[in-house]
């Protein structure tokens, strides 16, 4: 282990004198350990699975060698992946190269301009999760399952924030959740999450229980991850399977921030009010992935009640408010605008 590790040293330890004549394996080295210290981990990650896997097929390469037919080499070992997964694969690549150009290492982008990248496919409509799936999910989800559904629905964020929401983010009078920590791409400022009466009621009860730390939690009391809920609702879906129920859709998480901006539009809510709510700057991927739905203009808090209730929600909502309870009238204090 120590002598390899020696042997790629010495090789990094060229990286910036052989220029093309690097093999991409050591500029791929190079990229990666930049990326594990600018970016996000989940960013590296992506990369690096891409890259070792290009890698194993062409690292010896040298990048002034490197041809079209190399990538092709790859795609014929992993006939498995999508459309989605390969163009990821292309970007990942073309990045790692235009990046060791700039810095220098390399001079030029071999593969640049002669890559067949998979367009971007918008998956919004065929992710909308139907009111007939919702309550299906509702009706066999275990009890914390189905309260990180409900969120999901009814906020409209994606399901990370979701996930590390706590007490602390819960702005009771402006109904909403500001994560500070979390900063709009285009303004820097904190990304700002609607609550209706639903998600009002419903993260007061779970303050009560977890007043410190996340407040989404699965069966074991552990917080959810991508990982966690994926498996949750891959095993909610198996469930269904084997008692002969089929969901009309995909039956993901990330579905309900499509059905989200969906409702929003088709109600006629103007395009910029539901890229506010859906946390978004600007309006950009509302016309990316909902072009087809038409908006006229409303005020923005008042889209809210779009989001109207399920039934099969009413449980989460009687657990939050008690059974003599009505939830919570909007309070007249503006929230922040969001970021």
């Amino acid at each position: 282990m120590a002598e390899k590790r020696w042997h790629t040293l010495m090789a990094l330890s060229g990286v910036t004198s052989a220029a093309d004549a690097n093999p991409f394996k050591v500029v791929a080295d190079e990229f990666l350990d930049w990326t594990l210290r600018h970016r996000k981990p989940k960013t590296y990650h992506t990369y690096r699975l891409h890259l070792e896997a290009f890698g194993k097929v062409n690292g010896d390469v040298l990048v002034k060698d490197l041809k079209p037919h190399h990538v092709d080499a790859v795609l014929k070992l992993n006939p498995g992946w999508s459309k989605s997964t390969i163009r990821g694969f292309m970007v990942c690549l073309l990045s790692c190269l235009n990046w060791s150009m700039k810095q220098g290492y390399t001079t030029h982008n071999p593969l640049a301009k002669k890559l067949a990248i998979p367009p971007i496919i918008s998956r919004g409509k065929e992710s909308v999760i139907s009111d007939e799936d919702y309550q299906t999910m509702m009706a066999h989800a275990l009890p914390t399952l189905r309260d990180f559904i409900v969120a999901c629905r009814n906020t409209g964020t994606r399901p990370i924030y979701v996930a590390t929401v706590t007490a602390k983010h819960f702005h009771e009078q402006a109904r909403c959740w500001v994560f500070d920590e979390h900063k709009t791409e285009a303004t820097g400022e904190p990304l700002v999450v609607h609550l209706n009466d639903m998600m009002v009621a419903l993260t007061k009860k779970l303050i009560q229980t977890y007043p410190e730390g996340p407040l989404f939690r699965n069966s074991r009391g552990n917080p959810w991850t991508d990982t966690a809920w994926g498996k949750a609702m891959a095993g909610l879906r198996e469930t269904l399977k084997k008692k002969g129920i089929k969901l009309s859709g995909r039956g993901i998480l990330y579905g309900f921030r499509h059905s989200y901006a969906t409702e929003l539009l088709e109600q006629g809510v103007p395009d910029a009010h539901a890229a506010a709510l859906l946390g978004q700057r600007g309006t950009v991927m509302i016309h990316k992935h909902y072009s087809h739905l038409a908006s006229k203009a409303q005020a923005l808090k008042v889209h809210l009640k779009h989001i109207g209730t399920v039934a099969g929600e009413e449980v989460v909502l009687t657990a939050a408010c008690g059974e003599a309870q009505t939830p919570p009238a909007p309070s007249p204090d503006a929230a922040p605008a969001a970021g």
